[in-house]
């Protein structure tokens, strides 16, 4: 196993012993597989769907954008009007709330975040903006989230010489 005979009288021909070394390698790749599924994270996305030609849109429908700008700042509008006095997240979510919570349709919301914002700032103003939702009849303390939020893009255009 470790070491072979033979060659010529008087030499001696060793080998590595490879048994040990196999054996820590499919240790450790049985760990990585069993570790795998835990590690990976599904995010699901769910797109505002398209309004078919014939279809009745309601006219008390509402159409709210949240504009986080470069300064830091909030922006909000409600049917294209802006909102003023929301200088912070908490008092965003609380205007969501009220305007929301009454609604009987389809709750979208679209966010619009300023080029330099960190990942980090959207996604807390993002998951904010999730949580607002109706509060369930018994259980007070849950809320069903069923606000879907959009985030608004822009086209980059390229740079003129």
């Amino acid at each position: 196993m470790g070491m072979s005979t033979g060659g010529g009288r008087g030499s001696l021909h060793s080998e590595i012993n490879v048994t040990p070394l196999v054996d820590v390698v499919l240790v450790l790749l049985i760990i990585f597989l069993v570790t795998m599924p835990v590690m990976m994270r599904q995010v699901t996305v769910q797109v505002p769907r398209k309004v078919a030609p014939d279809e009745f849109v309601s006219s008390n429908a509402v159409s709210i954008t949240i504009k986080y700008n470069e300064n830091q700042e909030f922006e909000f509008e409600k049917n294209g009007e802006k909102v003023g006095g929301l200088d912070n997240l908490n008092a965003v979510v609380a205007k969501l709330h009220e305007i929301l919570d009454p609604l009987q349709t389809e709750k979208l919301v679209f966010v619009d975040f300023a080029d330099n914002i960190q990942f980090k700032q959207a996604m807390r103003i993002l998951d904010a903006v999730k949580g607002v939702g109706k509060v369930v009849k018994g259980r007070e303390k849950e809320r069903v989230r069923d606000v879907k939020v959009a985030i608004k893009t822009r086209e980059k255009t390229a740079p003129t010489k």
